[in-house]
């Protein structure tokens, strides 16, 4: 999706709304505050929500006038693509204090300009908070079962500490979820499952997952497991995929594929190049862990060379020698020769070698490797290499064969 971005213009000021109505004028105001703040076009806008809309519905660019004029009211939608373009959260069910604030400019227009629409999207706030808050209730009167049953004062009641009466709440909660599973409230499950598994310790989460796979609910486990591998930090991720290496879930890698390559595939997808190189680098010293090539590999099908100048300068050397194999193993001679170039410009001592990595794949049929070569050598040569630089591709490749 191409994004029509740039730095508001020097001078220039955005219209001034065209409202009376003082709550429309203020939304208007702030939604022309965000859009500035993001450097994105009324045009670029309108074509980007056009194009995530889930409905195919066309937005036009005389509707978004409108909406920044205070002539209209938007969506919602419009405030939370306009937080997303910022790197902000934009959650509805569980917003932050800035987002909060925005959502109350936008409900106080709401409740002046159409009603119907303030009180629909009021209820489904309310439904959304009460079932959080009886979620936590229900993990709450868990707890409190646990702590009645161990002789504890119902004033005194606490969330127990690590090793202390634990097992028999994990193993309540992981029942209490069987049984909404069991009464078609998978949400509601899921949602017990990730409050109560949020502030474990990594130790304790495998065991409670082992226990969840014991109890025939490994696709709840693996949400789980996702959502630990998306939002932990680095110390308890690096735990995590150290827990995975050493065969914690050895009986169920073929049924559930937990495995290493499953978690770092997660981290790929989700966390940014500094976390993703981060990690590489910790499995790159910790010999109880898989080699960074499990984590990397997987970072590569996902995105190929295009986070190649954040990435490589915060790996250590032995991940930038596995990162560089990934790369110059592609399918895609066009990426191959990017990766060429670039390296041959920002770490020129590096460039024989990956010539030489590049020169074969695993990923391509014997016959088809010298077809590869000769296409990766006639780029390079379009790319304006010197042909004897260029050549040495080829004459590697020959080598190595």
């Amino acid at each position: 999706m191409t994004e029509e971005r740039g730095p508001a213009r020097p001078g220039r000021r955005p219209a001034e709304p065209s409202t009376d109505c003082v709550e429309m004028r203020n939304l208007a105001i702030h939604l022309q505050g965000l859009r500035q703040a993001s450097g994105i076009t009324l045009e670029g806008l309108a074509r980007e929500l056009t194009a995530s809309a889930a409905d195919e519905k066309r937005i036009s660019i005389s509707t978004l006038s409108r909406h920044f004029q205070g002539e209209t009211l938007p969506d919602r939608e419009l405030l939370q693509f306009l937080y997303r373009l910022l790197g902000k959260s934009a959650d509805l069910d569980n917003p932050t204090a800035e987002f909060e604030a925005s959502l109350r400019i936008l409900f106080a227009a709401a409740r002046v300009k159409n009603e119907l629409k303030w009180k629909a999207w009021t209820e489904e706030l309310r439904g959304h908070r009460l079932q959080r808050d009886l979620d936590t209730a229900r993990l709450k009167l868990i707890e409190l079962g646990v702590e009645v049953k161990e002789g504890k004062p119902t004033s005194q009641v606490t969330v127990p500490a690590d090793g202390v009466g634990q097992a028999e709440l994990d193993a309540q909660v992981a029942e209490s979820a069987n049984e909404l599973f069991d009464e078609g409230k998978s949400r509601e499950a899921d949602e017990l499952l990730f409050k109560h598994t949020e502030r474990l310790k990594v130790d304790r989460l495998m065991n409670f997952l082992d226990l969840l796979f014991e109890n025939e609910r490994g696709a709840a486990a693996l949400r789980v497991l996702e959502s630990a591998a998306k939002e932990r930090d680095l110390r308890e991720v690096s735990q995590i995929l150290r827990h995975v290496a050493q065969h914690e879930f050895e009986e169920l890698d073929q049924v559930w594929g937990v495995n290493a390559r499953y978690v770092a595939g997660v981290v790929s997808r989700t966390r940014d190049s500094k976390f993703v190189a981060m990690l590489a680098n910790v499995m790159e010293n910790d010999s109880r862990m898989h080699h960074p090539g499990v984590l990397l590999y997987e970072r590569v099908k996902l995105c190929q060379d295009r986070d190649l100048p954040a990435l490589y300068p915060l790996l250590g050397s032995d991940a930038q020698k596995a990162y560089l194999s990934e790369l110059t193993q592609s399918r895609e001679c066009d990426c191959v020769v990017r990766v060429i170039l670039w390296i041959a410009q920002n770490d020129p001592e590096k460039t024989i070698d990956t010539l030489k990595q590049a020169s074969t794949s695993q990923y391509v049929g014997e016959g088809q490797r010298g077809e590869r070569r000769v296409k990766i050598y006639k780029l390079l040569l379009e790319k304006g290499w010197p042909e004897d630089s260029a050549s040495v591709i080829l004459q590697e490749g020959d080598e190595t064969e």
